[in-house]
């Protein structure tokens, strides 16, 4: 991920300056995903994995 990434955050977060919200942002196929309130780390995964994880967080907080 060499070039600068475009961050998006979800609209539930508000929207606003608070820093408390995960961003997604990808390049060529990957995605990398950050804490707003610590940018600095970035988490890097593949399509198929970030996939997986959201899949998983659905099923383990009662979402359908």
């Amino acid at each position: 991920m060499g070039r600068s990434i475009s961050w998006q955050k979800s609209s539930h977060s508000g929207g606003g300056e608070d820093n408390s919200c995960i961003e997604v942002g990808g390049e060529a196929g990957d995605l990398a995903i950050r804490e707003s309130a610590d940018p600095k780390i970035v988490i890097k995964i593949s399509s198929r994995q970030f996939l997986a994880l959201a899949l998983r967080i659905k099923r383990r907080n009662g979402f359908s």
